[in-house]
């Protein structure tokens, strides 16, 4: 990633691979809002856009070495702020 910077078709590569991830988190997402899943006034496009953030945020934080409980503890917060606070038959732990 860091080659993004001063190679163009590194940086067109990365920024291909980025609208993917960002286009199936938002399809996914429409899915789920069409499904009644989510709200009707959702936008599919804003939240993929915070799962990719999270996704990504999630990568440096394993990589600065942060346990998996840390970790847990952003996916379920992005998930609560993303499709609402937690049903109590929703969440499943998995250990």
């Amino acid at each position: 990633m860091a080659q993004a910077v001063t190679d163009s078709d590194t940086r067109a590569a990365l920024a291909d691979a980025l609208h993917e991830i960002d286009d199936a988190f938002a399809a996914r997402i429409a899915r789920a809002q069409r499904s009644g899943e989510l709200s009707a006034d959702a936008d599919p496009v804003k939240l993929a856009k915070l799962a990719s953030a999270t996704l990504y945020s999630l990568t440096i934080h394993a990589r600065a070495g942060e346990g998996r409980s840390a970790l847990e503890a952003i996916a379920d917060a992005a998930v609560d702020v993303i499709c609402g606070p937690p049903k109590a038959s929703r969440r499943k732990t998995v250990r």
